[in-house]
């Protein structure tokens, strides 16, 4: 693990988004580890209540690397909370295979689908969960 992540991480653990944004964005420029940086600008993006952004960073986690764990967790509440989880399960169900004493990834796979009709002003968000869905 980079310097940088490092040191977004400790940022983003203190509650310091501003500065965790500045350095993990700065992480990319270096091009490794992206499926981590990603991932923690999703999660930045989601303490900010930005869903959109959040869904984006953690699509890209998740394109720089299928089965990061992180990453998927943190996207599947999303998914389900938009009624949109149906598509990801292929993919959780495959991380469960991989990690089978992961209890955070068998209870989001026993959780029911929440919200099974967003509401339409969700859009942009389903397309978004589409782009996710076609990394399976």
């Amino acid at each position: 693990m980079t310097s940088l992540i490092k040191e977004g991480e400790e940022n983003l653990a203190s509650g310091n988004l501003e500065a965790a944004e500045r350095v993990f964005l700065d992480a990319l420029k270096e091009e490794t580890e992206l499926h981590i940086v990603y991932t923690n600008l999703g999660r930045i993006a989601h303490r900010r209540n930005d869903v959109v952004g959040a869904l984006d960073f953690f699509t890209k986690a998740l394109t720089a690397k299928k089965d990061y764990l992180p990453a998927a967790k943190d996207l599947a509440p999303i998914l389900s909370a938009m009624g949109q989880l149906d598509g990801f399960i292929p993919l959780l169900e495959q991380l469960a295979a991989q990690y089978p004493e992961d209890t955070e990834l068998k209870a989001l796979l026993a959780r029911p689908i929440e919200n099974s009709q967003p509401a339409s002003r969700d859009n942009n968000l389903l397309s978004w969960a589409n782009a996710v869905k076609k990394l399976l």
